[in-house]
């Protein structure tokens, strides 16, 4: 309501003030729109929570009335002496009971010929006084647990019903032995029995045949199974094992037919209804209309027939299509003024699909419509007193449509939903409406057509400048290669993304640009330039990160400190060290990539301190000294120098001057450092690195090997040399893992200086095996060698060892390899094995690796020969190769 009121102070003000409109028209356009919400929102609002209220009354204080001589709802054994059945089917249906012999009865009709009355208030009656018990159920959804449900239910059968309630077939024996020892018989009679078909699923059909077809070919002396259903579900009893029905005196079906027109005629002239040859004359007439049969009628058709001619004070209504008549008195009734806005709603979840009712709780329909469950009592009452729907006995209230006719006749109102629809939207129109008159006059107000966002749009296009990749926090810009003829007025028109109703968060330009008159971006996040100078670079407050690019860029010089800068590139440029560079107080993440190397390489002068720099990378630089580079405090991760696949060496000519890590800075949260340097590196001075965990050296040469015992926390070390190495050369690190040493030449030691380690890796020509102690907890361990090992006669016995890579060994044969308790993959390409019988031992391994080509090609025979028979299934098909 304060938005209305407020949009609507708004509407004026800009109709009056801003658009100069003269009294009274502002005024009278306002009320106008004020009339309108209160004709459309308030008034069926207040008359619709009105019904609501009396709805929930009713529903609470309501009182169902007791059906009427012309009803809907089948007549119960309460009602058998009101009863009437003018054709005398009751006495057929006796005789043709006691006369048949078969076990399993069908008892059916069309819907609405009276099956389910005829057998309440007459047939049942009369079976218990001639010494019958009879018990009557609905299958639902689950006919079996309906069966057991009534037949423990049934005091006439037992004083305290059996335990086991869901073995239907054990309930059903010992109830037929209880009424036999009694001297009398027992009839189930499985009412609707077309709800098995309609309600049910498989599982429970499947379960319903295999009692089914047990009591048919198993009959139980005493018990009569009688199935009523309609006349169209007939023949689907077959398909539940069951012979096809036949009529006749001492068959197994019987049929109830439609009243003949003089039944019908006793019929209406026994309702008490003083209603005069000529109406009986007219209502049988039409009957005969809608039933389409000039002398058969329907006792549901005369009985809704008799509810019209009642409601409407004795008389038929004129003008009405014959069709039409009994669909109208539904109509009519659910669009009592009411309900009618919930009628439908309440009724829908009580017809199926293929329009048979279904038995809901109060609660269900609840759920199900969306309203309170006393509006939902209140509706389905007034609906009941009407005849269509009806309150069903037990301990919690549920409720069904009157008759599967009647829900037939409501299955097209479910389909029409004009009225629903329009009860929906009726709530949303006020509030469109108020949205499209504010957004009118918002409209109306932006009297500068710069500041709108399609006008900026096209101005920025005309630069070059177009939408990019959406982004959650705002728009995005591009360069899209549109030359820029005059770069002050490139930077006048793109200034004008700050009036753009969404900000720009990121922009990118491509063209070469030299830096000067870059405006102010205040809600700019990401920026990425190619300049050739930072001298007018603005202090952009919440950009975060900056991609600077460029061969013309060489210095830093005249760069702000932005102060939410978080990551920061430089990209292709000149710039080779940090002289000009500000301290940035967030900055966390810092690249310098694909630089111009020719004047001297990368120098850390000028560097600044960076508070929270956590990652630092100079990919593709030589580094000459670590002169000027300073501790940083919060800096984890350092990756300096060029990767040099294959191995590091010097061209001819290059200064082989060892690197000196004396200058080289205490970092206390380093945890991992790779440099990859073309030029020896002298370790004996690394500073204390007490965080440091991993470490990725690559040089000409690496020495002083001892001062890696300055990390004490390393868990991960990779070397990459040239030439010789001795292993024994690197110091004792209790903590490390993972240890990898590349060179052209390895020369090993004992490695229990390393008593944790898990993963070692040696590439290059073996002098000797490592000796590793029997009790190592190395899980992997890779030796690739360049030479002839023709004896693995020292190998020693890894209990942990899970996973070993003996390629290019040139070994002729395995069999002095100590069975490995733990070992599941080996790997042996490059190998000259003809006995693999060394592997045998291994009580887990499943893979093994012969071939490097994943060609998968048939394994030759020698080989396949060679390969003990139990491993031949763990080598992998997609390594062998001819």
């Amino acid at each position: 309501m304060t938005g209305a009121v407020s949009g609507l102070v708004a509407a004026y003000y800009t109709l009056r003030v801003q658009l100069g409109l003269a009294e009274p028209w502002p005024a009278l356009i306002c009320g106008t729109f004020i009339l309108l919400f209160i004709l459309l929102y308030v008034l069926p609002e207040w008359r619709s929570e009105i019904k609501m209220d009396r709805l929930e009354r009713e529903g609470i204080n309501g009182i169902l009335k007791e059906p009427s001589y012309f009803r809907l709802t089948p007549y119960q054994a309460d009602d058998a002496t009101a009863f009437n059945r003018p054709d005398n089917a009751a006495a057929s249906v006796l005789k043709w009971i006691e006369s048949t012999s078969h076990p399993i009865l069908y008892f059916w009709g069309q819907s609405g010929s009276g099956k389910s009355s005829l057998l309440n208030a007459a047939v049942v009656p009369t079976l218990l006084k001639g010494g019958w018990v009879v018990c009557s159920c609905r299958p639902h959804s689950d006919s079996l647990q309906a069966i057991s449900t009534a037949l423990r239910q049934q005091t006439a059968i037992w004083r305290k019903p059996p335990d086991y309630r869901y073995d239907t077939e054990r309930i059903l024996d010992e109830a037929v032995s209880r009424v036999r020892q009694s001297g009398k018989g027992l009839i189930l009679i499985i009412d609707q029995f077309e709800e098995v078909f309609v309600l049910g699923d498989d599982k429970a059909r499947s379960a319903l045949t295999r009692v089914l077809g047990d009591l048919q070919q198993n009959p139980r002396p005493g018990l009569l199974l009688l199935l009523a259903l309609r006349a169209e579900y007939l023949t689907d009893v077959m398909t539940l094992g069951l012979p096809g029905p036949a009529l006749g005196s001492n068959e197994n079906a019987y049929e109830v037919r439609p009243f003949t027109r003089a039944a019908g005629q006793d019929f209406i002239e026994h309702s008490g209804l003083l209603l005069g040859e000529d109406l009986v004359e007219e209502i049988l007439g039409e009957a005969a209309e809608i039933e389409d049969m000039p002398d058969r009628v329907r006792p549901i058709v005369l009985n809704l027939l008799g509810l019209v001619v009642s409601s409407f004070h004795g008389a038929l209504p004129k003008g009405v299509k014959a069709g039409r008549l009994l669909s109208g008195y539904v109509e009519r009734s659910l669009k009592n003024p009411l309900i009618k806005d919930v009628s439908l709603r309440v009724l829908r979840p009580l017809v199926t699909d293929v329009g048979t009712k279904r038995t809901l709780s109060t609660a269900e329909l609840s759920e199900q419509a969306k309203l309170d469950p006393s509006v939902v009592r209140g509706c389905l009452i007034a609906i009941a007193n009407d005849g269509l729907v009806r309150i069903l006995s037990g301990n919690e209230e549920r409720w069904e449509v009157a008759h599967d006719f009647i829900a037939r006749l409501m299955q097209p109102m479910f389909r029409d939903r004009r009225d629903a629809a329009w009860y929906s939207v009726r709530t949303w129109l006020p509030l469109a409406a108020l949205t499209i008159w504010l957004l009118t006059f918002i409209v109306l107000s932006l009297v500068y057509p710069r500041l709108h966002d399609d006008y900026i749009l096209r101005e920025l296009a005309s630069v070059g400048l177009v939408p990019g990749p959406p982004a959650k926090t705002g728009n995005t810009l591009v360069q899209n290669g549109l030359a820029i003829q005059d770069e002050k007025a490139f930077w006048n028109v793109a200034s004008q993304a700050n009036y753009l109703s969404t900000p720009v968060v990121s922009l990118t330009i491509d063209a070469k640009l030299t830096g000067r008159g870059v405006p102010d971006f205040p809600k700019l996040k990401k920026l990425d330039l190619n300049l050739s100078t930072l001298e007018d670079f603005p202090n952009l407050p919440n950009l975060l990160w900056l991609r600077l690019s460029g061969d013309r860029l060489e210095s830093l010089k005249g760069l702000p400190s932005l102060p939410a800068l978080r990551k920061f590139e430089l990209i292709d440029t000149r710039v080779t060290n940090f002289v000009g560079m500000p301290s940035m107080p967030a900055l966390q993440e810092m690249t310098i990539d694909f630089n111009d190397i020719r004047g001297g390489g990368l120098s850390f002068e000028g560097m600044p301190l960076l508070p929270q720099l956590q990652k630092l990378q100079a990919p593709q630089a030589l580094i000459e000294s670590f002169k000027g580079l300073i501790s940083q405090p919060e800096l984890v991760r350092l990756e300096l120098g060029s990767i040099l696949i294959g191995g590091p060496g010097l061209d001819e000519g290059e200064d082989d001057h060892a690197l000196d890590f004396g200058e080289f800075p205490p970092f206390p949260k380093l945890e991992a450092l790779n440099l990859y340097l073309r030029k020896p590196l002298n370790l004996a001075r690394l500073s204390k690195l007490s965080a440091l965990k991993s470490i990725e050296l690559q040089g000409d040469k690496i020495v002083g090997l001892e001062g890696l015992a300055s990390a004490p926390s390393l868990n991960e070390l990779k070397l990459s040399v040239k030439g010789s190495f001795l292993v024994k050369d690197v110091p004792a690190l209790p903590s490390l893992t993972s240890l990898r040493v590349d060179a052209d030449k390895l020369i090993f030691f004992d490695m229990a200086d390393f008593p944790v380690l898990e993963k070692a890796q040696f590439d290059g020509i073996l002098a000797d095996l490592p000796n590793i102690s029997a009790g190592s907890p190395l899980t992997e361990l890779r030796l690739v060698s360049g030479r002839e090992i023709t004896s693995l006669d020292d190998f020693p016995d890894l209990k942990h060892l899970s996973n070993l890579d003996l390629r290019y060994l040139k070994l002729g044969k395995l069999s002095k390899l100590p069975p490995l308790e733990n070992l599941m993959t080996i790997y042996l390409p490059g190998n000259k094995l003809a006995d693999y019988s060394g592997l045998e031992g291994h009580r887990k391994l499943n893979h093994i690796y012969v071939y490097e080509d994943i060609d998968p090609k048939i394994v030759p025979s020698d080989v396949y020969e060679a390969i003990p028979q139990t491993l031949r299934q763990f080598v992998s098909a997609a390594t062998w190769q001819d």
